[in-house]
């Protein structure tokens, strides 16, 4: 029985609080500026966008891809946002991340 305890108590591969979030910031909805890891500011609220694919919101990711995670959360330039073109608006939303444990939020127009 104790091995069996000890599998219910093994601990979640994601921990929700082990996360940052990240909204966009760019100057402008093209797709190198949503890639580009600088357009991105840390914010404390965790909530996500739910909207259309049109635009860049929030995304969410692990401590990996964040430097200064205690002090000034800022997103690692190793990152890779991908982002792809919604062709009835002409901008670039996120479509994924680097990051497998990663959340992404998109808005509408």
């Amino acid at each position: 029985m104790s091995s069996f305890k000890e599998e219910v108590k093994e601990p979640a591969k994601y921990d929700q609080n082990a996360s940052y979030a990240f909204e966009y910031n760019g100057p402008d909805f093209n797709q190198a500026s949503v890639e580009l890891a600088s357009n991105w500011v840390y914010v404390a609220n965790t909530d996500l966008c739910n909207g259309a694919k049109v635009k860049p919101c929030r995304i969410q990711v692990s401590e990996d891809y964040v430097n200064n995670p205690s002090t000034s959360p800022a997103l690692k330039s190793i990152i890779n946002i991908s982002a792809e073109l919604n062709t009835l608006h002409g901008t670039y939303y996120v479509k994924g991340l680097d990051d497998p444990t990663g959340l992404i939020s998109n808005k509408p127009n």
